[in-house]
């Protein structure tokens, strides 16, 4: 799964972390620490993460994105199914 960035010009504009949570489970099944992964020069095409998805089991997910800690927005929730 690609997750890609509209604005990757300031690390402010990041969010935090990105948090795969599996709909049967409060443990995560995928994260990744955004800034750090940006720092370490690791996007590809200098906006996108790449999420390794193709050992989960297939079905429902949430994907959490979570703002940084200066950040006054939410955690984005975004429902995702794996087929």
């Amino acid at each position: 799964m690609n997750i890609t960035f509209e604005d990757t010009k300031t690390l402010a504009a990041l969010p935090e972390q990105i948090i795969l949570y599996s709909e049967k489970s409060t443990a995560p099944a995928r994260s990744v620490l955004v800034k750090g992964t940006y720092n370490q020069g690791a996007f590809k095409n200098g906006n996108t993460i790449e999420l390794p998805v193709r050992d989960l089991p297939r079905g429902n997910y949430f994907l959490h994105v979570v703002p940084g800690k200066d950040s006054d927005q939410k955690t984005d929730k975004i429902r995702i199914v794996l087929e």
